[in-house]
């Protein structure tokens, strides 16, 4: 039977690290876990995984640490963003002190930009840097097979600390997104984000959040890169079957996308939309993240609006050119403001994204910035 100091193998802990805050109200789905659990349960379809987003559940690190030891698992991964690094070092060490015997490891956008600090500042056997879906079931694998947590490096994707020595490990090549398993739907709480605001700020509904593509080209210096710098894309055939899947299952017709650059390939874009516009059903279509406004031309706007495009994140930056040289960004102001412009009045509603204040930038700068984000 298992015991906190020598837990189930076989039995998978997966937390979205996090906490209702005013500061950050947003909530979606932890993709990247189910996407995991999806792996592990096509390797191993007798692995017993629960999912927990904290945020969601509104569950405390101490909570997430009783679940850990009550139901007796064997690992427990642990993701988060960096606004949430805290929320994840505390649960670590919660998760430590109540289930000595688990394995424990971080993943996500802080783990993926800061794994030596993650590791130095928190009580975890392994990170895994970027895509965790390849080097994630291996590790439950070598668990399952009776490897014990200091044989954890090596292991592809898999950085440890050892005597001290930080060792990073080698990832694995990037996976064909469309050689992945559905995300593991059946594991989170639908309902539950119904109740919730999403990344898209469009009031509560049923709704579910999909990545089309994973990887961006471009080299903006602030973006976390966890996909890389490949671009990867589904194929069209792929994207709506998975919307037509969920919408046949789960009633779901209503769907954030979370890509890091949707729009990069033009054809596949307009490929999408004609296959969603045959639906029986119709979609509505959020793009909170993931659009290179100065790739939006007029017809693909048009197009994306009659497929049920109704929101549009544009992430403008700084208007100020010697800033997005700065940024690496280098969008095109002329094009973006275009295809604002365009998505506005075709009816999309239209948020935007800037900063104001990054290192170097003046005063005169972040006015310019201010009097674009008003025009």
């Amino acid at each position: 039977m298992p015991t906190p100091a020598n837990p189930d193998p076989g039995k998978i802990l997966l937390v979205q690290a996090g906490v209702t805050s005013a500061l950050y109200p947003f909530r979606s789905h932890p993709l990247g876990l189910m996407m995991l659990a999806a792996c592990v349960r096509r390797d191993s379809p007798e692995a017993h995984i629960r999912i927990i987003d904290m945020k969601v559940e509104r569950i405390t690190p101490q909570g997430v640490a009783r679940e850990a030891r009550d139901g007796g698992f064997g690992l427990v991964g642990v993701g988060a963003f960096s606004v949430h690094a805290d929320i994840q070092s505390e649960t670590a060490h919660a998760v430590r002190g109540a289930a000595p015997g688990a394995v424990l490891v971080a993943g996500g956008p802080h783990a993926t930009c800061h794994p030596e600090r993650v590791l130095r500042e928190a009580p975890f056997d392994a990170v895994i840097s970027g895509e965790g879906e390849i080097p994630f079931t291996t590790l439950a694998q070598k668990l399952r097979e009776g490897m014990g947590r200091d044989s954890l490096a090596g292991l592809p994707g898999i950085s440890v600390l050892r005597d001290g020595e930080f060792i990073a490990g080698e990832p694995p090549p990037p996976a064909d997104p469309d050689s992945l398993p559905r995300p593991a739907w059946d594991l989170v709480n639908l309902r539950a984000y119904e109740r919730s605001s999403s990344f898209s700020i469009l009031g509560r509904r049923r709704y579910m959040s999909l990545f089309t593509s994973r990887g961006c080209p471009f080299h903006c210096i602030y973006c976390h890169r966890i996909f890389g710098k490949s671009f990867r894309p589904r194929s069209a055939q792929s994207v709506v079957e998975e919307i037509r899947e969920l919408a046949d299952r789960y009633g779901v017709t209503d769907f954030d996308i979370l890509d890091d650059a949707f729009n990069l390939d033009r054809a596949r874009v307009h490929a999408i939309c004609e296959a969603l516009l045959k639906l029986p059903h119709p979609v509505t279509l959020a793009f909170p993240n993931g659009l290179r406004s100065d790739l939006l031309d007029d017809e693909t706007l048009k197009i994306m609006r009659r497929a049920g495009t109704i929101y549009i994140s544009f992430a403008v930056e700084s208007a100020s050119l010697r800033m997005q040289k700065l940024m690496r960004k280098n969008l095109d102001l002329e094009k973006a403001e275009r295809a604002i412009r365009t998505a506005a009045r075709l009816g999309i509603f239209c948020n935007g994204f800037f900063m104001l204040g990054f290192p170097g930038e003046t005063r005169e700068e972040m006015e310019r910035t201010a009097r674009f984000a008003a025009r």
